[in-house]
């Protein structure tokens, strides 16, 4: 009697079936080129995101001149908070609301108003702001006028920074809050255009501007999001990748920042500080 010889399993049309064996070693395969390109794309699409979130600096620098063409060569401050609202006029308006005529059809009429803009401007425009579209919630608002850029309210640095105290001694802010005594005053490109090339306007930030401490160290100083006392409120991990830390994020470029001479560059937590307070301040290195 021969002994039969085995055969290999066919399928019904005649082809030659896969294996469980084979298919395991196809979708390992697979899994392993998933893993090797993964990160690749990753880091695709965060420069990807960096280069949109620049060019759209790069338009709201576009309105800032239309800004300072039409107002006689100002531009606009951070917060201009008067001490009520009117019926024509909102209690609060933020810069974003004052360059918003430049970048859509309609101006916006105070910081409630501009939320209508939401998705749909480039007052908007860094597609890695998540918190554009993630965890958003329509009845805070904060969520709804925060748009992911901040603008910084020291332009006469290295100066030391002072808070007026009226309207006839403004003090060298632009950031006025006549609500609470804080006074400011609006402030000429000119003035702001002094050494343009290094000083920074806006940058990434969660919040609408960007204070910063009068000192700073490279080691311990704080930043968005790893915000505690003595920070700079610009989001310098935005374009860096989620895994890194604080240390890894004060060695590295996270941040994109507009400078008052129009160019866009990425910036290191220690050189968004030194963009925004123009130099001539203490920097420790310890």
């Amino acid at each position: 009697m021969t002994a039969s010889v085995p055969t290999a399993r066919v399928h019904p049309t005649g082809r030659r079936a896969f294996t469980l064996v084979e298919l395991l070693v196809v979708i390992g395969i697979i899994a392993l080129l998933i893993a090797i390109l993964l990160p690749s794309l990753q880091k695709a699409r965060r420069q990807a995101d960096t280069v949109k979130c620049a060019s759209s600096m790069r338009q709201i620098w576009t309105a800032f001149q239309n800004y300072s063409n039409e107002f006689k060569g100002y531009f606009p401050v951070a917060v201009l908070k008067f001490p009520t609202a009117l019926p024509d006029r909102p209690q609060e308006m933020r810069w974003q609301d004052m360059l918003s005529r430049y970048l859509t059809k309609n101006a916006a009429n105070g910081a409630d108003d501009i939320t209508k803009f939401r998705l749909n401007s480039v007052l908007w425009g860094c597609p890695a702001w998540t918190k554009a579209y993630q965890d958003y919630d329509e009845n805070n608002f904060a969520d709804r006028v925060r748009n992911g850029y901040g603008m910084q309210y020291y332009p006469m640095a290295p100066a030391p920074a002072t808070v007026g105290t009226s309207l006839a001694n403004p003090g060298n802010l632009a950031y006025i809050d006549m609500a609470a005594a804080s006074y400011g005053q609006f402030v000429k490109q000119s003035k702001w255009g002094v050494n343009g090339v290094n000083r920074g306007i806006i940058a990434d930030s969660i919040t609408h501007i960007i204070g910063t401490a009068a000192t700073w160290s490279r080691s311990t100083r704080t930043f968005q999001p790893f915000v505690t006392t003595g920070n700079i409120y610009i989001d310098c991990k935005r374009h860096l990748p989620p895994s890194y830390d604080a240390s890894q994020t004060r060695k590295s470029r996270g941040a994109n920042m507009l400078f008052c001479d129009g160019h866009v560059t990425q910036v290191s937590p220690t050189e968004a500080w030194i963009a925004t307070r123009g130099g001539g301040h203490d920097l420790t290195t310890p």
